[in-house]
This record gives C-alpha cells, sequence and structure tokens, in this order.
C-alpha cells in the first residue's frame, strides 16, 4: 500500500491546522499594539485605556528614566497631555514578535511641537512594548520609552 499520499494529506493538514491560530495570534496582538500607539496618536483617553491592564501593574519606563508601575500614574499624564498638548506624531513598527502569552515590539516614533518661544521641535523616540494576553485580549503591560538624541527628518 502506497502511503505516501496519506501523508502528504497528514502533513499539509497539520501545517495548516498549526498556521492558522498563529496567523489569528498575530493580527490580534499588531491589532492591539496599533490601537494603542493610535490612542496615543488621536489623543482617545478612553482607547488608550482600554489598552491597559486593570488587574495588573503596568510598567512604564518615562524618556527621563522616571519609572512608573501604577495604571493611574499612567494614565493621569496622558490625560493632561491630550487635554493641553497638541500631538503630532507618526510611527513605524520596526520589528515585533508574538507569542502564545507574550509579545513584543519596537516602535519609531517623531513628535512634533512649537515650543512656547514658537521654535518648531521634532522628537526620536524609540519605544519597546511588552503585551500580555488576558484571556482572548492583548494589553500592554510594559513601555519603555527612549529619547533618542540625533536630528530627526520626516523620513527617519
Amino acid at each position: 500500500m502506497n502511503r505516501g499520499p496519506l501523508f502528504l494529506f497528514l502533513l499539509i493538514t497539520l501545517l495548516t491546522s498549526c498556521s492558522k491560530p498563529n496567523i489569528n495570534q498575530n493580527q490580534a496582538f499588531i491589532q492591539a499594539l496599533t490601537t494603542h500607539i493610535e490612542a496615543i496618536q488621536t489623543a482617545n483617553f478612553d482607547q488608550l485605556a482600554s489598552t491597559l491592564p486593570t488587574d495588573e501593574k503596568l510598567h512604564w519606563v518615562k524618556t527621563d528614566g522616571e519609572r512608573v508601575q501604577e495604571l493611574n500614574d499612567f494614565l493621569d499624564p496622558h490625560k493632561e497631555w491630550f487635554a493641553n498638548y497638541p500631538i503630532d506624531m507618526t510611527y513605524k513598527i520596526v520589528h515585533w514578535e508574538a507569542g502564545e502569552k507574550l509579545g513584543y515590539a519596537g516602535v519609531h516614533m517623531i513628535y512634533k511641537s512649537i515650543d512656547e518661544k514658537g521654535v518648531a521641535h521634532s522628537d526620536l523616540v524609540e519605544v519597546s512594548y511588552v503585551l500580555k494576553k488576558f484571556d482572548t485580549d492583548w494589553k500592554v503591560v510594559l513601555d519603555h520609552a527612549t529619547a533618542v538624541k540625533k536630528p530627526v527628518s520626516d523620513n527617519s
């Protein structure tokens, strides 16, 4: 009996059944990350809050090195920022990987602003994110922002 066709059928079935959950998982991870970043980009406080865990500490390392672990200590400054300052930000997800329960991403962000003297500034910030899967939802559990000291152009 020739088992080649049966073996080939089983192999293809196994490979395709294993890859579908990963594709869906990857899509869900990227969607959660994008939702978080776009909440900042559009100053949408409620959307930002929806991307964070409510029952677990959030780890935020700000560009000045200060560490924050309480949810309100992350949300309160963002609420003030969104209310008082226009946000002009572009971003690019540079790399990412999602596992079954944890995923990480590196994001390149450029913030443009005008200071009190009317001088335009562009700030490059590299952000490392870790997202954790809670039941079926990915939530940001670590946000480590690093200010990069170099001139920024629009195509960085």
